[in-house]
């Protein structure tokens, strides 16, 4: 057996960090608007999404990741006679809570995050 004497200055220059291969991630999504397909409209609104999953990193680095995330959160949602099965007992525009679950995702390079996000309210 071997052993060798390096000094604790050299060490980062001589070594790299080895992250898992695979680990738990957990986080927190908001996003600041909703976007309509059906009319084409920006919505603004208020929501917070608290969401745990799985990272993994194929080169056990943290340069790419890949993480597959579920959740669950709150949001205000505006309901119209537009965006409402039942429109013939609305009149009014009315705000309303609603729970969202939601699936993501996520690919990450350094600090860029690039996702898929399908939520169902």
């Amino acid at each position: 057996m071997r052993y060798f004497r390096i000094p604790i200055t050299e060490i980062d220059s001589v070594s790299i960090e080895i992250y898992n291969k695979v680990s738990p991630s957990v986080g927190a999504l908001s996003f600041p608007f909703k976007y309509r397909f059906n009319d084409r409209s920006y919505e603004p609104s208020f929501n917070m999404n608290l969401v745990g999953g799985v990272k993994w990193n194929p080169w056990y680095s943290d340069k790419h990741t890949f993480s597959i995330l579920g959740g669950i959160g709150a949001s205000s949602v505006k309901l119209t006679s537009d965006n409402t099965k039942d429109s013939a007992s609305l009149e009014l525009e009315i705000d309303a809570a609603a729970v969202s679950f939601l699936l993501n995702i996520v690919y990450q390079f350094k600090p860029l995050q690039i996702g898929v996000l399908l939520w169902y309210r």
